[in-house]
């Protein structure tokens, strides 16, 4: 390389595009190769409204299906490849930094996709390659500015490499990330002593990659898999925000909340149908619940044989013809497991996930939004964020944005019965989605859908704004939360759902059903039974004590 064109790569990032011909050779499947051309293309990501290059998310692909990476074309670009391919479902992209970048291709037709995080609306921009180099600029259009009412997202179940984040996180606007650092699958293995997640140990520092995103490093994955080297599965639960590498095998988990909690961590819920998961609720008095969790992805939905035993007749699932669940009936078993879990006095928030780096899905494509008094005033801060994530002022989401409120509050805080108020509660549930297809509201009180009184909705500049608002009145303890569906136009539904509001009388718990009782009662029970002669007595001991404590719910069910 020159040193001209060495100069002009690493201080002309806008500039003209360089022409650049080079031949490849490829195998016809007979033993010869011949030579086709191939042209540079370059890239770059723009705002649309000032024109700054932006991080993004880049598919490039040809008109045969065929996906293609890009490299920097600047010395000082960032270009993370990223491939994850389950034949029905693939997921293959780069993530680069705000430069130009480029690709090598032959002549032929092609798709340029660039997307950055949620609030801005995904790019499309097709071309030719003929007889020379293409240079094509891709203006990106924001469509929602939640940052401005101090909405801040965030992603807690992440398997990328550290190295990877900062493009990452600034590519998918996360404000917040959780790359679990430590993974252990198997009983005898400690996180300190057995990490399958392949990284050094980072320090317990927060890492600062811009004033509004940062990344924790210091987070736990116990996914067990096997007990004592023998295949037996238990399930997963996350570890988040601790300052010390875990030194404790599991079960018993006991003994790993005294020291997350000692640590100021928050405890999460890798996915509900896990088989020792309603174990895991009372147990461990879990902070978070993956509401959108790492089985939803941007492509084809894959799980529909993912443990359809455990759904109940009372949930009223979607499933296929199979007896498996659909994409939207596993949602929905996701939220009536965690409708079940409120009804039987659990204050668990929602959190969303996806397992970027194992699955194929880009990082934050379910995500959570947090909001609190002091972020609204004050702007980012990670601690106040994580305690907002904690006590559920928030909202996750994998499409629309949310704005759930009542008397003007947030999800998340309790408010007591007042049976002599002359007027009822006022719930207000505020969207903002691009207008592209389908959008069903609801309002949900301890499990049971409440349509809307009113919705009124307006267009602006191609986005739908909508706002529903219901009358709710509460003569006994309860719970509240919002959701939405919307549908795109290729047929898959995107969703929002709510932290709850809780209403309290007095002392009054609240009631369960008692079809949602004997479901918890039966899951620990089977789990139980399956655990003889693999687990040892003390480790089933805590087994033991949650299905004690769903027996007692009985005297309250209704």
């Amino acid at each position: 390389m020159s040193s001209f064109h060495a100069y002009y790569l690493s201080h002309r990032k806008t500039a003209l595009l360089i022409p650049v011909v080079v031949l490849v050779l490829f195998s016809l499947g007979t033993g010869y190769l011949q030579a086709q051309v191939a042209y540079e293309f370059r890239g770059r990501v723009v705002n649309d409204k000032d024109g700054q290059p932006m991080y993004s998310r880049i598919y490039l692909e040809d008109d045969r299906g065929n996906f293609y990476h890009v490299k920097p074309a600047t010395v000082d670009g960032k270009a993370i490849p990223y491939r994850v391919d389950r034949g029905k479902s693939k997921e293959i992209h780069t993530t680069v930094s705000n430069n130009l970048f480029n690709a090598m291709l032959g002549p032929g037709k092609y798709k340029l996709t660039a997307e950055h995080g949620k609030e801005f609306l995904p790019s499309v921009v097709e071309f030719e390659i003929t007889k020379g180099p293409v240079q094509k600029t891709v203006r990106l259009r924001r469509w929602s500015s939640v940052a401005d009412q101090g909405w801040y997202s965030g992603e807690v179940h992440i398997h990328r490499k550290l190295s990877e984040m900062p493009v990452v996180v600034r590519a998918e606007d996360l404000n917040v990330v959780f790359p679990l650092t430590y993974w252990v699958t198997d009983t005898e293995a400690a996180p300190s002593t057995h990490n399958k997640s392949g990284e050094a140990a980072p320090r317990p520092e927060l890492i600062k990659v811009s004033d509004q995103h940062v990344i924790w490093p210091v987070n736990t994955e116990y996914e067990i898999f096997s007990v004592r080297g023998k295949q037996h599965t238990l399930g997963a639960f996350f570890v988040l925000g601790h300052s010390k590498p875990f030194e404790l095998k599991t079960p018993p988990v006991g003994p790993i909340v005294q020291q997350a909690r000692e640590q100021d961590a928050l405890i999460d819920l890798d996915k509900h149908n896990w088989p020792w998961s309603m174990m895991l609720i009372p147990t461990m008095k879990m902070d978070l619940f993956e509401l959108t969790n790492n089985h939803i992805w941007k492509t084809d939905f894959l799980f529909g044989d993912w443990y359809p035993e455990y759904a109940a007749d009372y949930m009223k699932l979607e499933m296929d013809k199979e007896g498996r669940f659909t994409e939207l009936g596993w949602i929905h078993f996701g939220f009536e497991n965690y409708y079940t879990l409120l009804n039987c006095g659990f204050r668990i928030s929602p959190s969303g996930g996806t397992a970027s780096g194992v699955h194929p899905v880009p990082a934050g494509y379910g995500r959570v939004y947090v909001r609190t008094p002091k972020l609204r005033k004050e702007g980012f801060s990670f601690e106040e964020w994580k305690k907002g994530l904690k006590q559920g002022s928030s909202f996750v989401t994998t499409g629309p944005m949310m704005e759930f409120t009542i008397d003007g509050l947030d999800p998340g805080q309790e408010m007591q019965v007042d049976l002599n108020s002359p007027t009822p509660k006022q719930a207000v549930l505020k969207l903002r989605l691009p207008s592209r297809g389908k959008t069903r509201v609801e309002f949900v009180k301890n499990g049971k859908v409440i349509q809307p009184k009113t919705i009124k909705m307006s267009k602006e500049n191609k986005v739908m704004k909508l706002t529903a608002t219901s009358n709710l009145e509460f003569d006994q303890s309860a719970w509240v939360c919002a959701r939405c569906f919307h549908q795109l136009p290729s047929g898959k539904w995107v969703f929002a759902h709510s932290a709850p509001f809780y209403f309290q009388k007095g002392e009054e718990p609240i009631q369960p059903r008692k079809a949602e009782v004997e479901y918890l009662i039966k899951r620990v029970s089977d789990e139980i039974k399956r655990h003889q002669n693999v687990l040892t007595k003390e480790q089933l001991k805590e087994f033991e004590a949650a299905l004690d404590f769903y027996r007692g719910k009985r005297e309250i069910a209704r």
